[in-house]
């Protein structure tokens, strides 16, 4: 039975699906049914190393070359973040058997699909900084080929993906050369001992350049403009595990730069405020803006998949937040909404998923009504909205509750008030995509739209009862999350099955969800004992109820520029300035490389005239500091 525990077996399992994926992927059928099994028998290997409470005891280490090797293994920690992935896997791969039937696709979507969860489990399984680069490619280049496979045109989403993937691969590479060139071993023990016994200014680089590494991933502000892009241009089938799963890979490395290659004892060296480290009030900083400005993105967005995609922006911010403030409750409520993002951002891209399968329609201003046609997706749908909104009856509300609480324990109130205005901002996207996608009236040509099939149904509602379930229950996943935090030297805080503690107050998963049961029934009672109305049918407002009119222009759908009035007021203070100034670097890089191509154009006289004045300079710099010797 310990046979089963080990990192060989895991891997090879997915090592297989992924190679059994690509032969077949011509019987997309058969591709399908093969990723799914494979990705379903890793899942319940990774599920039993958590109930069994046992992990690989052993490293697996691969020998390259002389001297050149990779160490994979797992510890609890690493074990958090790949569940995130390896579970979650199989139920997307379910999800998408039926829709990708019938897509008539040139790429081998479930070998790249399988091939994009090997990367991003090995990422958690590497030990060493090599063998997290060489997953971590795998994994980027794996979502790469994936985008535009389903929309068109994708090229500036494929162009935009590329470069950030470049920036985190080169800042992967620039770690490596950092901790290669300080005498120490790439292993995590060598990378941690060589900031340990590094200068100041070999510790601020490692940080700087790990953040920017690993935040790309994660889509921190400013670093975040690929992910409306990447997450709108995939295939509407692989996009929950994209942002549900994959996003994860980047907080893990960030937690790792911060919370175990460097450490909090070390930052604290850089100075602190109210016992949070200098540093660590930064990246709470950037955190707590990137959740406002992501969720004041989404409200402006249409597109129904992009909404989504700032929406997921915004909730990284909260993460990010929990990182910075550190502490025991601040780091538990940041792994605690990794696994609560992982879930619900996983289901309401499955949920309008199901509605662009039924209608081909990707536009809010061009859909509403769906209740009436797919009513079990739309409270599946309400389900996710509800947890990334932090309502109670969700788990959702449970991690937020640790990240505030860890916010005042720390005595940041000033991040609190930003988040507040970050939670507004959910509260009205959330509404936005509701009212445009799945209320108002039902457009004539939507009226015989069916509800989703059931192997799509069928993940959603495993992902709905699970976020339903923890929210009576919130003390279940501390478990998991305890054993990680002690894996990186903290103390959970304390927690039964049904309650959470912090510093500042305690959080009952019972009590919250008897209130909001009495406050629905309350409801129901006034409503019902109340008179009642009418009956009428559903028409857009603008025609006061009345028949519209043949052939009316269908911008004046109420969905059409929804916060208008809030845009006008919002947009010049959350504009694209990110973008412009992306766009600035793209522009300048582009003109190095001009300048690059007149030079290096071929033609040999240039070349020596290059090595000629090459020469002179480095003679002039010998000579001002000793001579040749």
């Amino acid at each position: 039975m310990s046979d089963l525990f080990s990192v060989e077996i895991l891997l090879g399992i997915l090592v297989i699906g992924t190679g059994l994926s690509f032969l077949t992927y011509r019987m997309k059928w058969i591709s399908g049914i093969v990723a799914f099994l494979s990705g379903l028998l890793g899942a319940i290997v990774v599920i039993a190393m958590g109930v069994m409470d046992k992990l690989p005891e052993e490293f697996m280490e691969i020998e390259f070359f002389d001297g050149l090797q990779i160490s994979l293994g797992i510890t609890w920690f690493s074990y958090l973040f790949m569940a995130c992935l390896v579970v979650l896997a199989p139920l997307v791969l379910l999800y998408s058997l039926e829709p990708m039937r019938e897509k008539a696709t040139k790429t081998p979507f479930y070998g790249l699909f399988m091939l994009s969860l090997l990367g991003g489990a090995g990422v958690t399984m590497a030990r060493d900084l090599l063998s997290m680069f060489i997953f971590w490619e795998l994994m980027t280049w794996s979502a790469l080929l994936l985008i535009g496979n389903d929309r068109r045109p994708a090229g500036r989403a494929f162009k935009i993906y590329l470069g950030f993937g470049m920036l985190s691969a080169g800042g992967i590479l620039t770690l490596i050369a950092l901790v290669s060139s300080s005498g120490y071993g790439m292993d995590f023990a060598g990378v941690t001992a060589s900031v340990l016994d590094g200068s100041d200014g070999y510790r601020i680089a490692f940080l700087v350049i790990g953040l920017i590494a690993f935040g790309t991933k994660a889509a921190i502000i400013p670093f975040h403009i690929w992910a409306p892009e990447a997450y709108t241009y995939t295939p509407d089938s692989f996009t929950a595990f994209f942002s549900g799963g994959l996003s994860k890979t980047g907080i893990y490395g960030v937690f790792l730069v911060v919370d175990v290659f460097i450490g909090m004892g070390i930052l604290a060296t850089y100075g602190s405020w109210n016992d949070l480290t200098g540093i660590g009030m930064i990246i709470a900083i950037f955190g707590a803006l990137t959740a406002l400005i992501g969720g004041m993105l989404a409200m402006f967005q249409d597109d129904a998949k992009k909404l989504l995609a700032y929406s997921s922006v915004s909730q990284i911010g909260y993460i990010f937040v929990g990182i910075g403030i550190g502490g025991s409750v601040g780091t538990a409520g940041a792994l605690y909404h990794v696994l609560n993002h992982t879930m619900f951002k996983a289901v309401l891209f499955m949920g309008i998923g199901a509605v662009i399968y039924r209608t081909g329609e990707h536009k809010l201003s061009r859909m509403g009504g769906m209740i009436h046609v797919m009513p079990a997706t739309f409270w599946m749908f309400l389900v996710g909205i509800f947890a990334a909104a932090a309502i109670p009856i969700t788990s959702g509300l449970a991690s937020k509750w640790l990240i505030y609480e860890g916010a005042l324990e720390k005595g940041v109130g000033m991040i609190v008030p930003i988040l507040f205005l970050a939670s507004v901002s959910a509260f009205l996207y959330s509404f936005r995509i509701l009212q445009g996608g799945f209320m108002g009236q039902l457009r004539d040509e939507f009226k015989d739209v069916k509800e989703a099939p059931l192997t799509m149904m069928i993940p959603m509602a495993i992902i709905m009862i699970a976020l339903i379930v923890f929210a009576f229950i919130p003390g279940a996943p501390m478990e998991l999350i305890s054993r990680a935090m002690g894996d990186i030297g903290m103390e959970a805080p304390k927690y039964s099955v049904i309650e959470l503690g912090s510093g500042v107050g305690t959080y009952s998963g019972l009590v919250v969800m008897i209130a909001t049961g009495i406050g629905f029934v309350i409801a129901c009672i006034m409503f019902f004992a109340g008179p009642r109305g009418r009956h009428i049918s559903l028409r857009d407002t603008f025609t006061a109820g009345e028949e519209p009119m043949d052939k009316m222009d269908r911008k004046f759908h109420y969905a059409f520029h929804f916060y208008a009035p809030y845009e006008r007021v919002l947009k010049p203070y959350f504009g694209n300035y990110i973008k412009k100034g992306w766009g600035k670097v793209y522009r300048g890089a582009a003109q190095v490389a001009r300048l690059t191509r007149t030079i290096f154009n071929g033609d040999v006289t240039g070349y020596l005239w290059l090595i000629f004045v090459s020469m002179i300079i480095v003679g002039v710099i010998l000579w001002q500091y000793g001579g040749w010797f």
